[in-house]
């Protein structure tokens, strides 16, 4: 990031600008921070291999860390969170359920989903078992990741690879997390 290493920034920015903003032109001979080859002592001193690019067009979340000198993602989701539609009459096109992803980088600074029309119903930890209730049909498996969309990717009871089946769970009826005992049995959370 450029307000790190503000001399290592311009040097790369020069010759990216030199080379049409080629990087395979600019960058085809070793770089060296400030174009010194060795140390004080006369050591070899290694060239620039790698640099961090902070390309916000192109991040979809994450955090400053670091007096806002360095941006880590979220990392891996947690958890996503269930909200169940409790308002008044119908849900607006029909969506009676909200998920929001929790990520790692997010723990230390949950907020609850603010929507009066949506209470809290559960939390959905990677392999958990829910069953999703449809008109036509009922949907049971192991929670594996969402993607968003109100799809959710699972894995069924008998399948030999996990999160292996997509279902959209926009219409759905009811749904509900289940706990599994040691012995099997499931029954639906509370």
């Amino acid at each position: 990031m450029k307000q790190d290493d503000r001399v290592l920034y311009e040097q790369l920015k020069k010759l990216l600008e030199e080379n049409s903003n080629d990087p395979k032109k600019a960058f085809a001979e070793p770089v060296y921070k400030g174009g010194k080859t060795h140390d004080k002592n006369g050591r070899p001193l290694s060239p620039v291999s790698t640099i961090k690019i902070d390309d916000s067009a192109k991040v979809k979340s994450g955090f400053l860390i670091n007096d806002d000198r360095a941006f880590v993602n979220n990392g891996d989701i947690v958890r996503t969170d269930v909200y169940k539609f409790i308002g008044e009459g119908r849900p607006k096109s029909n969506i009676r359920y909200k998920y929001v992803p929790i990520y790692a980088g997010q723990l230390h600074r949950l907020k609850k989903l603010d929507d009066v029309n949506f209470g809290f119903a559960f939390s959905l930890y990677k392999n958990d078992y829910f069953v999703a209730v449809f008109e036509n049909k009922e949907v049971k498996g192991y929670f594996n990741n969402y993607p968003g969309k109100s799809r959710i990717v699972y894995t069924e009871h008998t399948s030999p690879s996990p999160g292996n089946k997509y279902i959209d769970t926009g219409k759905a009826l009811v749904i509900r997390r289940h706990d599994v005992s040691v012995l099997g049995d499931n029954y639906e959370w509370s």
